[in-house]
């Protein structure tokens, strides 16, 4: 079996990428792609694709592979004896681990996939294969923020009964994240505070008629606020912050590990909280595939050509 693309575990997102990848003219050969109902669909739609029957024969019928995002929530560090995923449509394969890609991958290859763990990037550096991070091309990045912003106000429409467009709602983080959930919240009429640490991107906000705090003055804020939102890979919400939100408010968090509060104090403050990982896969996975799509085709040409 020769492809040009191999695609292997993952969301939604890589069930799209792959039928966009066919859409495109490329021959793609798939592993282990996620097993709920509407990515299943999308799949029996594209003619012409190809199907592993390990992860091994997949990495070795492509030059370029694309792997999950986030690679670490769907490729265990090692193998483990329960299964991952049940019930959540993420890929269960007992060979999606870590340590038999790393067996598996070869000098010369591309392998693209988003949130790489910086030991893994190091091993498979060292053995000749170059590691692009999705997440880390501007281009992707930008899009996926859009996305995600997208989804979290859905996620928020979802879970509070309020009046959004009347609601007091505050951001932590002015990053391309952020930025957007800020922006989108603010044109439906929201009145939206970011908390920033630096000047640079408080100017940026005020720019955009938006309130700005600094992480500072956190703690005056929260009791004011409706909806919070994280954005920040960082603690900053530690109980004596939690206990100071009001009754009723909406918690939202939607950054990577360690995320900006505990869970369980979140809890004990009985906070409402919501945990919103992967909300491009959840909501938009056609916009997400179509940019990682874009990303792959511009850095993954030349292995893929030369594959031919």
């Amino acid at each position: 079996m020769i492809a040009d693309f191999g695609i292997f575990g993952g969301d939604g997102r890589s069930c799209y990428l792959a039928a966009e990848l066919l859409r495109r003219g490329h021959r793609v050969a798939v592993y282990s792609l996620s097993q709920e109902s509407g990515a299943k669909a999308v799949l029996r739609e594209a003619g012409g694709l190809k199907t592993a029957g390990s992860l091994r024969e997949l990495v070795q019928s492509a030059p370029v592979l694309a792997g999950p995002v986030p690679f670490s929530r769907y490729i265990r560090k090692e193998a483990a004896e329960e299964s991952c995923g049940r019930g959540s449509g993420n890929s269960c394969s007992d060979d999606l681990t870590q340590e038999e890609l790393l067996r598996c991958l070869a000098g010369g290859q591309r392998l693209f996939a988003g949130q790489l763990p910086a030991e893994f990037t190091e091993k498979a550096e060292a053995a000749g294969v170059s590691c692009v991070d999705f997440l880390k091309e501007e281009a992707v990045l930008s899009e996926n923020a859009v996305l995600t912003a997208q989804g979290c106000l859905a996620e928020i429409l979802r879970a509070w009964p309020g009046k959004l467009a009347a609601a007091n709602v505050l951001v932590l983080g002015y990053g391309c994240c952020g930025s957007e959930i800020a922006g989108m919240l603010g044109s439906i009429g929201a009145r939206v505070t970011v908390c920033v640490r630096r000047v640079e991107s408080a100017w940026k906000a005020a720019q955009r008629g938006l309130c700005v705090c600094y992480a500072e003055g956190l703690a005056e804020e929260l009791g004011r606020q409706d909806v919070i939102i994280n954005t920040v890979p960082a603690r900053l919400l530690g109980i004596e912050l939690l206990k100071k939100l009001r009754r009723g408010a909406l918690l939202v968090e939607i950054a990577s590990q360690p995320g900006g509060f505990s869970p369980g104090e979140a809890r004990e403050c009985g906070v409402n909280a919501i945990f919103c990982p992967g909300l491009p896969g959840k909501y938009c996975p056609l916009g997400a595939a179509a940019a990682m799509a874009d990303c792959l085709c511009n850095c993954g040409s030349s292995q893929a050509a030369g594959n031919k």
